[in-house]
């Protein structure tokens, strides 16, 4: 007896299986057909009703997941897209945080959307220029910030507790949001302001000094300590090593780093110290000590140079960004624009 051939696809027509079973076989194909067709349909319009809802700020939480499914933007900036999902989630961090917080300055709400927006195109801003100037952060760098946190919290538990309470969030997720974000900001100052090349365009002189700082408490013990910091002074003039003494006797965080304060411009210190630090030439040392709200310091300057001005630099890349709000709210750059353009 001949051996029944298979019913496939290819062999439909001549398929020896009953007649009515290879029909319903034949309309196989096209019901998938249909349901892959319907599938994509509803899927069309599964993104359009979400794509509007959120355009009107919806915050239902079938909206909320359909837009974390489709990813869909509250805004682009150069092109790249801002989630709506990242946009809601730090309005509820920032509206909880002045709600369990009333001795802050209340703000409304469209203040609290506007700190978000700018925060979120700020940091789509630095991740362009981290990209393009090939600056990355190691988890090195990460995980000692995040040390030096949770020392001041008093432990990693302390920690814990306070972002949950203050953020609603776990300290890993404090350390995704804020630390990694914060470490990126120093790394790309750090690079930045040393590019040559962007110098001539944003100038901004720096030095990069050391100090001592003896702390003055405005009573009748601090002629001592005046004069102690007289007597450092004195060795420091006679011969003796700077970084050294800044070990044995500073009082704040540089100690350890022999007083070293790294670069800086005019603008990021206390103006007596800054008009200390920018008339020394260097490798010299201050010929009195230098008195600011903080005590008194001994300053010694190592080097001076013509940097790039960092903070001229993220504004100009910040006014020339491509800034697109998808959705209705206030747009908070509008009145920024206006500005540049009547200047212009």
């Amino acid at each position: 007896m001949e051996e029944k051939k298979e019913c496939t696809q290819e062999s439909l027509v001549n398929c020896d299986t009953p007649k009515k079973d290879c029909q319903k076989l034949k309309g196989l194909p096209l019901f998938v057909l249909g349901l892959g067709i319907g599938v994509v349909v509803l899927g069309a319009v599964s993104y359009g009703v979400t794509v509007k809802q959120v355009k009107n700020v919806s915050q239902l939480p079938l909206i909320v997941k359909s837009a974390e499914i489709f990813s869909v933007p509250m805004a682009k900036v150069n092109g790249k897209s801002i989630l709506y999902t990242d946009y809601l989630a730090d309005i509820s961090v920032l509206t909880n945080f002045y709600k369990k917080n009333p001795e802050t300055q209340q703000i409304s709400t469209e203040e609290v959307s506007n700190i978000v927006v700018d925060r979120l195109v700020a940091l789509s801003l630095m991740q362009d220029i981290a990209k393009e100037f090939s600056i990355e952060v190691d988890e090195e760098e990460v995980e000692s910030q995040k040390a030096l946190i949770v020392e001041q919290f008093g432990g990693l538990e302390a920690a814990e507790k306070e972002t949950q309470e203050v953020y609603g969030w776990s300290f890993d997720t404090y350390v995704e949001k804020v630390i990694a974000p914060f470490v990126l900001e120093q790394k790309i100052q750090e690079v930045i302001s040393g590019k040559t090349e962007l110098a001539g365009q944003y100038p901004l002189e720096q030095v990069r000094a050391r100090h001592i700082l003896f702390p003055l408490q405005e009573g009748a013990g601090d002629e001592v300590v005046i004069e102690k910091a007289n007597e450092v002074l004195e060795r420091i003039k006679g011969g003796e090593d700077f970084a050294a003494l800044a070990q044995e006797f500073g009082s704040d965080g540089t100690a350890q780093n022999g007083g070293d304060l790294g670069w800086f411009g005019k603008g990021d210190m206390v103006s007596e110290f800054e008009e200390a630090a920018f008339g020394l030439e260097p490798g010299t040392v201050v010929d009195e000590l230098v008195q600011t709200t903080f005590g008194v310091h001994i300053l010694k300057v190592e080097e001076k140079r013509n940097a790039t001005d960092v903070n001229k630099f993220m504004a100009d890349r910040f006014l020339k960004a491509e800034k697109n709000i998808l959705i209705n709210i206030t747009n908070p750059f509008l009145a920024l624009e206006e500005a540049t353009n009547t200047q212009g």
